[in-house]
């Protein structure tokens, strides 16, 4: 498959049973802490539990080259801009080796319904509302990782805006 047909599976296929609860940062960097479930290829009815952290960079406004051409957004008639303003973040991901003490991989016995309630008991009981709970195809299991980023920062949006222009008003 190529990586838009994976990424478009992963998106669809992606779970995302429990969320952090409070937006990023805008004033520093958020690391999410998440618990990924995938069924097993390997044991049937058998769950793949990964837990890691996703560092999420603050947000930016980014001034981005001109590549693209707009019309109708300056006041004097010049419809060339000469450059687009966005606010984006960025995030960084857990490496693919597995021996990063920030990652655990774990197999555990039980079909994935079974061990999603499991760990959504564990993070009620300890008030965890930090942690992601996400489900996902196993062998897509990093694109599942960007689709629940991509989620936290689209919650995180709005107000990562008024933020950021707030702070660029203030002397």
């Amino acid at each position: 498959m190529s990586f838009d047909e994976d990424f478009t599976r992963a998106l669809q296929e992606t779970a995302i049973h429990r969320g952090r609860r409070s937006r990023l940062l805008t004033v520093g960097s958020t690391d999410l802490p998440y618990i990924l479930l995938n069924p097993s290829v390997v044991h049937r009815g058998d769950t793949v539990v990964r837990r890691g952290v996703l560092h999420v960079e603050e947000p930016a406004i980014l001034l981005m080259q001109r590549p693209h051409q707009f019309e109708g957004f300056n006041d004097d008639g010049d419809d060339a801009s000469e450059a687009l303003l966005a606010v984006g973040r960025l995030a960084r991901f857990p490496p693919a080796r597995y021996s990063n003490r920030d990652v655990q991989m774990d197999v555990m016995d039980g079909s994935l319904d079974s061990i999603l309630s499991k760990m959504e008991h564990q993070l009620d009981d300890l008030q965890d509302e930090l942690t992601g709970l996400i489900s996902g195809p196993v062998e897509l299991w990093y694109f599942s990782l960007m689709v629940y980023a991509g989620q936290m920062v689209k919650q995180s949006a709005t107000g990562d805006v008024n933020n950021l222009l707030r702070r660029l008003r203030e002397p």
